[in-house]
């Protein structure tokens, strides 16, 4: 009789956690990943957590078979599809399998735009603006991420706004515009600080160190590092605080 109403609070929960808490959405999961769910949607979700807390844990090829599982399911939810598409692009990205990565990407995009759910249009916009970034492909990535970011602002989500400048950050800082660069981490700074989001802070920070270094503003560039490293709770994101630390002692 309660499961409807618990399924609500998990997702919003657990939606919350993604964004600020890894390791206490981590926890979340294992907390309730025994609970005897009778719903297929609410099998569905904590099958979807279930993978997303994996990955979190840089378990990603045991998250993308438990994403795989799901995306075979006939019945499966058309909003846990969308979203297991994304994430699962995610840890492709993560892996290397970028065209599998951009597939996953635009078929999340053409599902959310199907259902008309702005905000998740705004994160497949968002992760296709990364993978162009990736590539090099830097008009094309200021394209989609200044879509990413009018889906967020109509959705009213400043976090995931923060998100998408802080990616449009890092095609400025390649492109050698860096003052443009340093405005927007310094916003994204202020956003996480003011929301506690301790991991995405780790991750803004370590990009305001890189390009501090290209200024030629070592201190500065040290001090973002090293706070980078004390925020971080992703192993995968500490790797490039370390680097950008390392290349300004260098």
């Amino acid at each position: 009789a309660d499961e409807q109403p618990f399924l609500t609070v998990l997702e919003r929960l657990g939606n919350r956690l993604l964004l600020d808490d890894p390791e206490g959405f981590a926890a979340l999961i294992d907390k309730v990943a025994g609970l005897p769910l009778a719903s297929p949607p609410g099998q569905q979700l904590l099958h979807y957590f279930r993978g997303v807390s994996l990955g979190l844990r840089d378990q990603y090829e045991a998250a993308l078979a438990l994403f795989n599982d799901l995306l075979a399911m006939p019945e499966l939810d058309g909003y846990i599809r969308g979203r297991t598409l994304n994430s699962r692009a995610l840890y492709c990205r993560v892996t290397g399998r970028l065209q599998e990565a951009v597939a996953g990407y635009r078929a999340s995009l053409a599902l959310w735009q199907e259902q008309g759910n702005r905000l998740r249009e705004g994160l497949a916009w968002l992760n296709l603006g990364n993978i162009a970034h990736q590539l090099q492909d830097y008009d094309e990535g200021e394209r989609s991420l200044n879509q990413a970011m009018r889906c967020f602002q109509e959705a009213g989500s400043p976090q995931w706004l923060a998100a998408a400048q802080n990616s449009l950050g890092l095609v400025y800082r390649d492109r050698g515009e860096w003052e443009t660069a340093v405005t927007l981490f310094e916003a994204v700074v202020a956003r996480r600080r003011a929301d506690g989001a301790r991991d995405a802070l780790g991750r803004v920070l370590t990009n305001l160190s890189e390009t501090y270094l290209m200024q030629e503003r070592p201190a500065l560039a040290v001090q973002a590092a090293t706070e980078a490293l004390a925020a971080l709770e992703t192993k995968v994101y500490a790797v490039d605080a370390y680097v950008a630390l390392g290349l300004t002692h260098q």
